[in-house]
């Protein structure tokens, strides 16, 4: 690409960061959980969102997190959903994928 690759914003303990031009790039993965594995990360705000509380709470209930009330989780994916903007972009990747069907390639 003929850019200075930076690295140093790599130090482990997150999703790996392609900085181009100062600007973050991340690389998620796929958008929907292979066949026989519970939805994590940004698939949770796609994939089976009829049933989000419960996926949230299976995929927290892998991390070794004790006494997680659903309450709570649910009042802050409300709160996720009615501020954050990149919740609403990947709630608009799971509408495009309800309207359209299988979907091959996305990218937000």
């Amino acid at each position: 690409m003929g850019e200075r690759i930076d690295n140093s914003v790599n130090d482990g303990r997150s999703a790996y960061v392609f900085r181009i031009n100062g600007s973050n790039h991340h690389k998620i993965g796929t958008l929907l959980p292979p066949s026989g594995f519970i939805p994590k990360f940004a698939q949770l705000y796609i994939y089976d969102t009829s049933n989000e509380l419960s996926n949230q709470l299976n995929a927290l209930e892998h991390s070794n997190c004790f006494d997680i009330r659903g309450d709570i989780v649910q009042e802050l994916q409300e709160m996720l959903d009615s501020i954050n903007l990149y919740v609403a972009i990947f709630r608009r990747a799971r509408d495009m994928l309800c309207d359209h069907g299988k979907v091959l390639d996305v990218r937000i």
